[in-house]
């Protein structure tokens, strides 16, 4: 099977898991608002974040 997890968390608390179109699933520690600016900024498109409410 392939390895499809990225932790770009260096340590640090999730934050944001992304998932991509190629099944990749992405965590990070950066804020999801700012992933989304910066995607946005980069691309000149609008992402919707899907907020998880469970804790």
């Amino acid at each position: 099977a392939e390895k499809k997890l990225i932790d770009a968390t260096y340590g640090r608390r999730t934050r944001a898991i992304i998932i991509t179109d190629s099944n990749h699933v992405i965590l990070s520690s950066i804020q999801p608002e700012t992933i989304a600016n910066r995607f946005t900024e980069y691309s000149g498109q609008n992402f919707k974040l899907k907020e998880n409410t469970t804790k």
